[in-house]
């Protein structure tokens, strides 16, 4: 820190999957893809003298999960799968002599695991498939068996943070028996939450600030309709005093040391996206370390706009609206952005699609839809099943209203861009409402609902626990219902974008469909990627600006790509 002495510590084709710093001086423990073997390993490297050690040397054997505390510096836990493929027994690991003793065979269908190596403690979250529910239990080293602690619903949610100092209970974040995400303490003996230590009576916390050495939870951040940070640990009201006038947007505490003199944070807003920085609590003091995507330094972003509307009686809709540099509201093409797979709320954070449509003369909304999480379990709930539909398409329409009643958009070019669940609105809304929404992006869309529910059942347990809001949202609507036979009745413009590789529909049936809406002269482009990653959206994004300038008078720009797509269909 301070000095321009960096160096390239390992030289390997092969990909850094994670890594963590050691309590053991001058040691970083790392994963690492092993190509040959598929499958990845945990490695130490010695920084003085260059030397790497595979701690995990069992060949075609995966390891993954990893476990340290400074209390405990020449211990860690990891797991590896040494009787046979997919089934991981985890081991305590000497970092001195390489010594390793088994902790306990990790039960099937868990998706996570915390481990308080100094108590020799363990929890592990589970999946029930037969029930959907999630199951929670915890083994003590001296015990032979884990115990069950609790179960919960896919619409709970429940993540263990960090384990207090006397290993009798631990810090979670939680929505048990409760609207809004909190941060609660856990008691292991009586099997309860049984303090509230943070909440907010109008959105779940949104970011939780923590000191993982000391075992503290120093602050929380919620946002609603702006960002409050409730400070609960004496003594550091200070510092984010400090932080907060810095006014570079929402800030996240990544790490500490362990004195906790200095602090690594990121600051982030939709003006521009990460930036990292070295906090010195004593001096109080940033200094700027890099930036997550350099060459965005030379560019200007596009600011946002909050604003609420109502809708109904009594209820607000937070918008965010992100308009051409420097003009006036003044009917612009709109791109209605919908695309969030990962079911958050949108907040201050550093938006692409707005920022790419904006730079291109559109208009780009974003707004906080029902079903959407971060605001409760009731806010959720409003958007799931056949009811919940019905409401986010009003939703629609009411941003759209007010959009055009302002003068941002033009009422004869609004374009909806989608994720694979909101695609199930858009084409509702598109049937509904052709007047109003003339062309249609669709990224990955769900299109055969009785597909996605057999395929989403066969998924394991930690991809089907990611995925779980769209599972619940999928689960509720009616398998009958035929998607594909609705883009047959677009009569819009529309522009798909496939996953060569995705189990969610019927590739050749896609196909099918997009060809009859050809033989019909409907505007209908599919591209169809190999694998959905930045290259593919760069892609796409070029591809999609070039089919929408057909329509809209935009600034467009023509950039070339070289990326060979495996189809194209007009």
């Amino acid at each position: 820190m301070g000095k321009n002495d960096d160096r390239e510590l390992i030289d390997s084709d092969e990909d850094i999957i994670d890594y963590k710093w050691s309590f053991v001086p001058k040691k970083i423990l790392f994963f690492q893809k092993v190509s040959q073997q598929n499958v990845n390993h945990l490695f130490i490297i010695y920084l003085i003298t260059g030397l790497i050690r595979d701690l995990t040397p069992f060949y075609g054997r995966d390891a993954k999960h990893l476990f340290l505390d400074n209390r405990v510096p020449d211990e860690i836990y990891c797991s590896i799968e040494i009787q046979k493929e997919g089934v991981f027994d985890l081991f305590s690991i000497n970092l001195k002599n390489g010594a390793t003793e088994k902790i306990m065979t990790i039960p099937d269908n868990t998706f996570e695991i915390k481990a308080d190596i100094f108590h020799k403690i363990i929890i592990i979250s589970s999946l029930r498939k037969k029930d959907m529910k999630i199951t929670y239990s915890i083994k003590l080293h001296q015990n032979e068996n884990p115990a069950e602690l609790f179960t919960m619903t896919l619409s709970d949610y429940f993540r263990i943070i960090s384990f207090y100092e006397d290993g009798k209970s631990f810090f979670a974040l939680s929505n048990l028996n409760k609207n809004f995400i909190s941060l609660v303490k856990f008691d292991i003996e009586q099997k309860k939450e049984i303090d509230t230590l943070i909440t907010s009576d109008r959105s779940d916390i949104d970011e939780l600030y923590f000191n993982y050495y000391k075992r503290i939870p120093l602050a929380a951040a919620f946002d609603s309709i702006k960002r409050e940070i409730n400070v609960i640990e004496n003594g550091y009201k200070e510092d984010f005093d400090f932080l907060n006038r810095q006014k570079k947007g929402i800030y996240r505490l990544h790490s500490t040391d362990l004195k906790n003199e200095k602090w690594i944070i990121s600051f982030e807003s939709y003006e521009s996206p990460k930036s990292y920085y070295l906090y010195n609590r004593l001096e109080k003091k940033i200094n700027i370390l890099f930036l997550e995507n350099p060459a965005m330094d030379k560019y200007k972003p596009i600011k946002s706009q909050p604003f609420t509307i109502k809708f109904g009686e009594n209820e607000k809709l937070l918008l965010f609206v992100t308009i051409p540099q420097q003009q006036e509201a003044e009917n612009f093409p709109l791109i209605l952005n919908l695309y969030n797979p990962e079911n958050r709320k949108y907040g201050f954070e550093f938006e692409p699609f707005c920022q790419f449509f904006s730079s291109r003369g559109f208009a780009c909304i974003t707004f906080q839809y029902s079903g959407i999480s971060g605001f409760g379990k009731e806010k959720y709930t409003k958007g799931v099943g056949k009811d919940g539909i019905k409401r986010r398409e009003e939703e629609i329409i009411n941003v759209l209203k007010w959009a055009i009643d302002r003068n941002i958009a033009h009422p004869q070019q609004i374009t909806i861009l989608s994720d694979p669940i909101n695609s199930i609105h858009s084409m509702h809304l598109i049937q509904t409402n052709s007047d109003m929404i003339q062309s249609l992006i669709l990224i990955d869309p769900a299109l055969d609902i009785k597909k996605i529910k057999s395929t989403l059942q066969t998924r394991d347990a930690l991809t089907l626990f990611e995925n779980r809001y769209e599972y619940l949202f999928i689960n509720n609507m009616d398998e009958k219902e035929d998607i594909l036979s609705i883009i047959k009745k677009i009569h819009c413009p529309a522009i798909l974008m496939l996953n060569k590789k995705s189990d969610l529909y019927d590739y050749s049936k896609v196909l099918e469909i997009i060809n009859s809406s050809k033989v019909m002269n409907k505007d209908m482009l599919m591209v169809a990627y190999p694998e959905m990653d930045r290259s593919a959206f760069s892609d796409f994004l070029m591809r999609t600006e070039n089919f929408l300038t057909r329509y809209y008078n935009t600034d467009y720009i023509e950039l070339k790509t070289e990326n060979k797509m495996e189809i194209d269909i007009r």
